[in-house]
């Protein structure tokens, strides 16, 4: 199941590279619809069509990054809209699903907060390691209030590099990629998707 989000995250970052925005958002869409983990790499392209805007030398055209950032954006929403809708009629049950699914699952063993709870259990600390949901987890009591902070950082680094990234041109535009950049390996060990590493 990787293997279809990575391969639309490397043609969403070819379109974006090539000034496609619209059709690299398409691919972002469709690549987060499959996984979520492409959608954290959404702010570094949201950085690149702002970014857009000074496309003239240093002139700024502020039009350009802002056509950019609408293509973008408008393709992410059309792949997302066209990996939703053959479950339109089903939508309430595939959410209530998903997220039963990722609320019930534990700590992936490869994530960093993974590692930290793994260490106390060789260390020989109340924590064990359990197979479930196809893949190796941690299970103890630090888990559960592990896996609600790793969900609320996620969200809060992906708004801030997103906002970060919508504000760019108000003259920090050049320290928003490199915080964009360092967010998604650090979002990746703390969510365990090797993918983005």
């Amino acid at each position: 199941m990787l293997l279809v989000p990575a391969f639309a995250i490397l043609l969403a970052l070819e379109r974006a590279h090539a000034g496609r925005w619209f059709a690299g958002g398409v691919w972002f869409g469709l690549g987060a619809a499959a996984k979520l983990f492409p959608a954290l790499l959404l702010p570094l392209a949201l950085v690149a069509a702002v970014a857009a805007a000074h496309d003239d030398g240093d002139a700024l055209v502020p039009s350009a990054g802002a056509t950019a950032l609408r293509r973008l954006l408008g393709g992410v929403a059309l792949g997302v809209a066209a990996a939703w809708l053959p479950f339109a009629s089903d939508t309430a049950a595939m959410v209530g699903d998903v997220l039963g699914y990722h609320s019930a699952r534990g700590i992936h063993l490869e994530s960093l907060w993974g590692s930290l709870l793994n260490r106390q259990r060789i260390s020989g600390g109340p924590v064990e390691l359990v197979f479930e949901y196809g893949a190796f987890h941690i299970a103890g009591p630090g888990a559960p209030a592990m896996l609600r902070w790793t969900t609320a950082i996620s969200l809060a680094v992906v708004a801030a590099c997103v906002a970060g990234s919508v504000g760019g041109t108000a003259g920090y535009a050049d320290e928003v990629p490199a915080l964009s950049f360092a967010a998604t390996p650090a979002m990746a060990l703390a969510t365990g998707e090797q993918c983005l590493v």
